[in-house]
């Protein structure tokens, strides 16, 4: 049976969240088709993170992370009871999901939002719910659909995914042969013209094997496309097949970052006319960029 926590996400003295958690809890066990359990993060004495490696990695070294991530790896899915503090969620809700990473993964989750004052809280507004996909084939059930049914069936999902309300949907960036998002400001401009309301965003750009001007129009034109609906997200690149197929060395790896990302932050400046010089890209004089 699926197993649904419902976490209560304020660990203040006189806080409201546990009565709202137990009123929720109180009528989810009127269903029969999950089994729903209070998880109260003030019972973890969880300190601000200290792990000393990242989240994803899954190498945690203190026995409060342990016992944290024992706990919601076990469920199936969650409901957050999110107070409003200050416009935004507690820190202790924010600090508590920061701790894990797979242990949150593939899993639905649903927020009940409260505020002392206002008919509008805001904690939802931070804590937003998208998907990211890389288009990736790895299986025989996968492998055995063609790659242009695995695109369709991309868009749907980001299509899906806007009809039932999510925040956001992402496509990563991989030039492999397992993979079909090697360009995915084509794949989201499809999904652009299909959706009306769901933020689309890279997951991630790899900037430093990429033309920052190149990029820029990119997205500029998905933005346009979408009706001011397109988000980037730009990186080093975990996966390093991209240098050597655009030309790059991965001796570079970090100044060809560190450069393309100042001229992609100028991207004001490109448009009214600028120059710039760097050691990774010919010297632009005075061009504007449409």
């Amino acid at each position: 049976m699926l197993r649904i926590a419902i976490i209560i996400g304020s660990t203040r003295p006189g806080r409201k969240g546990e009565a709202v958690a137990k009123w929720a809890y109180e009528i989810a066990q009127k269903r029969s088709d999950a089994k729903f359990e209070l998880v109260d993060i003030k019972d973890f004495n969880l300190p601000l993170l200290d792990e000393p490696m990242p989240p994803s990695m899954g190498q945690y070294t203190h026995d409060h992370t342990k016992k944290w991530s024992a706990k919601i790896a076990s469920f199936d899915a969650y409901v957050f009871v999110a107070p409003e503090y200050n416009h935004a969620t507690s820190g202790a809700l924010k600090n508590a999901i920061d701790f894990l990473h797979s242990e949150w993964v593939n899993k639905a989750a649903g927020f009940i939002a409260y505020e002392a004052r206002s008919r509008h809280p805001r904690t939802k507004q931070q804590m937003q719910i998208g998907i990211d996909s890389f288009a990736a084939a790895f299986d025989d059930s996968s492998l055995a659909v063609s790659p242009a049914d695995r695109l369709r069936h991309l868009v749907e999902q980001i299509e899906n995914a806007d009809q039932v309300g999510l925040d956001a949907f992402g496509v990563g960036e991989h030039h492999r042969r397992e993979f079909l998002d090697s360009a995915p400001p084509v794949i989201l401009g499809a999904a652009a013209a299909r959706t009306s309301r769901i933020r689309l965003t890279s997951a991630v750009t790899v900037l430093s094997a990429a033309d920052p001007v190149r990029v820029f129009q990119n997205f500029v034109t998905l933005d346009l496309l979408s009706q001011g609906r397109a988000e980037m997200v730009v990186g080093r690149g975990s996966s390093i097949e991209a240098f050597p197929l655009f030309g790059f060395r991965l001796e570079d790896y970090d100044s060809l970052f560190a450069e393309k990302l100042e001229l992609l932050l100028n991207r004001p400046n490109l448009i009214k006319g600028g120059t710039w010089s760097i050691k990774t890209r010919r010297v632009l004089r005075k061009l504007f960029i449409r």
